[in-house]
């Protein structure tokens, strides 16, 4: 899903790009030609896919850091977020958790 998002972000910053240059008119001493075009439309998508991916990167490494923690220790997941616990218990009744009630 990352890749799609990115590949989206990439085009709607070419766009810009291309957008930009036609607004303004071309790019001063560089012209109005294709290359002209061409160029910002991919360092603009270039840009803006590495910055889309860099973000969204904090959100995969934090589900992963969450899929661990339920898989290793479920304990302290139902002890620090035990509105988040009980709702994955109601979603995946058929479950082993591997603890014992706290209560």
């Amino acid at each position: 899903m990352l890749t799609a998002g990115s590949f989206l972000t990439a085009a709607l910053c070419a766009l810009a790009g291309f957008l930009f240059v036609y607004l303004k008119g071309g790019l001063g001493s560089a012209g109005n030609g294709v290359g002209v075009y061409v160029g910002v439309c991919l360092i603009s998508a270039f840009i803006g896919m590495w910055m889309f991916l860099v973000l969204l990167e904090v959100v995969d490494s934090g589900t992963a850091a969450t899929f661990v923690c339920l898989a290793e220790d479920p304990a302290t997941i139902q002890r620090q977020q035990p509105s988040f616990f009980a709702a994955l218990q109601e979603r995946y009744p058929d479950a082993n958790w591997g603890i014992q009630s706290i209560a």
